[in-house]
């Protein structure tokens, strides 16, 4: 019996420390960036239901936003920075959450660049601006009704 050639097309996967595959395979071959911030757990909830109704992926979804984002300026219209707060709080005898959350923005290699060198031109830390950049999606792109 001659064995059939499969329609399925093999993505590369990451392998553990055994070489045993993990996860899903990868949809995006490029190597991508991280710009990691923090945003309340109620605005994660949100930009996957946007997400999910408009884009295949988080990572497509933030990409976009960013490129908008910059591409807009709303900055220059009277947008006020936003500076995220520690996921973590640490207190003499207690260390307990605030109800943010952590999170890692993939981005193209060029994205970061652009990000990078409008973030020295403004004086602000990435972080600071990717989480302005999600509450204007959130909140002038993508407003909850």
């Amino acid at each position: 019996m001659a064995k059939e050639k499969s329609n399925i097309v093999d993505k590369p996967v990451t392998f553990s420390h055994r070489k045993v595959p993990v996860g899903r395979p990868r949809s995006r071959l490029e190597e991508l960036d991280v710009i990691q911030t923090r945003i309340p757990e109620p605005m994660y909830k949100y930009c996957k239901v946007i997400q999910s109704m408009k884009y295949s992926s988080l990572t497509e979804m933030f990409d976009d936003m960013l490129a908008r984002f910059d591409n807009e300026r709303p900055w220059d219209a009277g947008l006020l920075w936003r500076r995220p707060k520690s996921a973590m709080t640490y207190q003499a005898s207690d260390s307990s959450r605030t109800g943010w959350k952590q999170i890692n923005l993939n981005l193209t290699k060029e994205r970061k660049e652009k990000i990078v060198t409008t973030c020295k031109t403004l004086d602000i830390s990435m972080s600071t601006y990717s989480y302005t950049a999600i509450y204007w999606w959130i909140q002038y792109v993508y407003p909850q009704k």
